[in-house]
């Protein structure tokens, strides 16, 4: 799989039934741990999910994998959500969100790498998001060095738990301009920040030559 481009896996909660769960989501990623350190030494563990007040839990866990030698991804912007996603009590000081410290910590750690990604889940400002400047620039700022871009292409609706019957229905795929999104993201970064973003930082964690 190595040879074929493969350079990681995605854990999937829903699996496991830990999407509201932070200690089944602690097994999770043990176990997937496990596992690559074994089989696939190198590959990053990428993981997503609904909680990011559940960070502070996972610290311990996630710092305790990656000095293993298994480097973490979290994806669309770890789920901490834009001014326009808040609730009111949250929307003049983004950083007071649950989970937005322990991200920062992580960051600043080295302990894990964050994608910037699918900004339509984290704000309701399409097509520009312009409320998410600033969680980009404090992301960015916390560790230019830890963080990636993602497609999150073909843009599946926002993340919710189904039922077995919704499952079963077919689900339309949003229409993105990525365009102009990653247009906007651009003019948020710096030319050395941007190189890191998208070409550096994925070099280093997919260990492209």
């Amino acid at each position: 799989m190595r040879v074929a481009g493969i350079r990681g896996i995605r854990v999937n909660n829903y699996k496991y039934d830990a999407m509201h769960d932070v200690e089944r989501q602690k097994f999770a990623l043990r176990e997937h741990a496990t596992v690559l350190k074994r089989h696939c030494p190198g590959w990053s563990m990428a993981f997503t999910h609904m909680h990011p007040e559940f960070w502070g839990e996972l610290t311990r866990i996630v710092e305790d994998i990656v000095s293993s030698g298994v480097p973490i991804v979290t994806d669309h912007f770890a789920l901490l959500k834009a001014s326009s996603m808040l609730p009111e009590e949250y929307k003049t000081d983004i950083t007071s969100q649950p989970g937005f410290s322990d991200i920062i910590s992580l960051l600043r750690s080295g302990a894990l790498y964050l994608k910037i990604s699918a900004p339509y889940r984290v704000s309701e400002l399409a097509p520009d998001y312009e409320d998410v400047r600033p969680l980009v620039t404090a992301l960015v700022e916390a560790n230019p060095q830890r963080i990636l871009w993602g497609s999150d292409w073909p843009h599946t609706p926002r993340m919710k738990v189904r039922s077995k019957e919704e499952a079963l229905q077919e689900t339309p795929y949003l229409e993105i301009d990525d365009r102009a999104w990653l247009r906007q993201l651009k003019t948020w970064l710096t030319e050395e920040q941007w190189d890191l973003v998208m070409i550096k930082n994925p070099q280093r964690l997919y260990r492209q030559p």
